[in-house]
């Protein structure tokens, strides 16, 4: 009898401690991806594969498509360059717009295979090939200035403008086919300082889900909405910085705005594939080296498709230069380091939130 109250002692305390961890486990999953007191979760992120010497720092990315990737050169924007994944063959030609006599101040390329884009808000224009020709063609041309231009389809892209009635900074659509028009949509940006530089962000778009994502510089949100600029979901980074901290002063005699202080940049930079967004942060957490931060930069991961925290892991600086610009692209990442073009690839850990087309 004593040996059976014995064993039935023991069962109950092993079934106890199973739970208690199962229990423990799981809170710290919701702690790690809910409800995050701004804690990363490292995993091992991406190994370095190749490396280029680019030889100016002038280059940008302009796209990607199967194992190939698109650099535009702010320099030389008429150029068009293009690597191969294993960064051995590099390619270039010259576009030729046929339209050389606007004012060009600001042009970019953008490049989605098998066309591209060579857009300039500052005038504003947008002209359109095919990556098979040099030759590229004006296809619309408009008055409202923008800047960061995402092309959703052959038709239509996604930008940034100063809204010219409340003069605050918006998101836009700027459609060039049959029905040409410029639509302002202004319930998405959140004005808490000035409505201009308080929401200054990086605009991407995911054609696998479709979405089109804004992620603030100066607080920890990011906007997803949907080709149309529809609303679906405000997100926050893992960071505590809810309000922008910035100072902005007026020039006296030429009502204009500027920053009086250095702002505290909460997101530097950010990129996405598929359902996953990745942020540059540049915002310590608990626990971390201050050492690490000076050698490398923090990439933090997000799911888009349920608003969740995944991961974060570092790129080092190559010759003292961090990462200025990311390109992810099918569990491939590139980073612009300096002069360099490197190309890693992104652990299983992170690869296995990726959803199906």
């Amino acid at each position: 009898m004593k040996s059976k109250t014995k064993f039935m002692a023991v069962l109950l305390c092993s079934l106890f401690a199973i739970g208690s961890v199962l229990f423990l486990f799981q809170w710290s999953e919701t702690i790690m991806h809910a409800d995050n007191p701004f804690i990363r979760r490292y995993v091992m992120g991406c190994m370095k594969l190749h490396q280029i010497d680019l030889k100016y720092n002038s280059y940008y990315f302009a796209g990607s498509s199967k194992n190939k990737v698109f650099l535009g050169n702010s320099v030389g924007p008429l150029h068009v360059t293009t690597v191969d994944s294993a960064l051995l063959k590099k390619s270039s030609f010259k576009l030729e717009p046929d339209r050389m006599d606007l004012p060009f101040t600001s042009p970019v390329l953008s490049v989605k295979p098998p066309h591209l884009y060579f857009i300039d808000g500052g005038i504003p224009a947008v002209f359109k090939g095919r990556l098979d020709s040099p030759k590229v063609t004006l296809c619309w041309k408009g008055t409202n200035r923008f800047s960061q231009p995402q092309v959703l389809n052959q038709n239509t892209l996604a930008c940034r403008t100063i809204d010219p009635e409340s003069r605050n900074s918006e998101l836009a659509l700027v459609h060039f086919g049959a029905r040409p028009r410029f639509e302002v949509h202004r319930d998405l940006l959140q004005k808490q300082v000035d409505g201009l530089f308080d929401s200054d962000g990086s605009l991407n778009f995911s054609s696998q889900s479709a979405n089109v994502i804004y992620t603030y510089l100066y607080r920890n949100i990011f906007i997803v909405a949907d080709t149309a600029l529809k609303l679906r979901y405000r997100g926050r980074t893992i960071d505590t910085t809810t309000h922008a901290k910035i100072e902005v002063a007026h020039l006296p005699g030429r009502g204009e705005l500027k920053l009086s202080s250095p702002p505290r940049i909460v997101n530097r930079m950010s990129a996405v594939d598929r359902n996953l967004l990745f942020v540059a942060s540049s915002l310590i957490g608990r626990f971390e080296d201050p050492m690490l931060w000076k050698q490398a930069t923090i990439i933090d991961v997000y799911d888009t498709a349920n608003d969740d925290y995944v991961a974060s892991f570092y790129i080092y600086n190559i010759d003292g230069k961090r990462a200025r610009a990311i390109a992810v692209d099918e569990g491939r990442l590139y980073a612009l380091i300096g002069t360099q073009l490197v190309y890693y690839r992104l652990d299983e850990l992170i690869r296995k939130h990726y959803r199906s087309r």
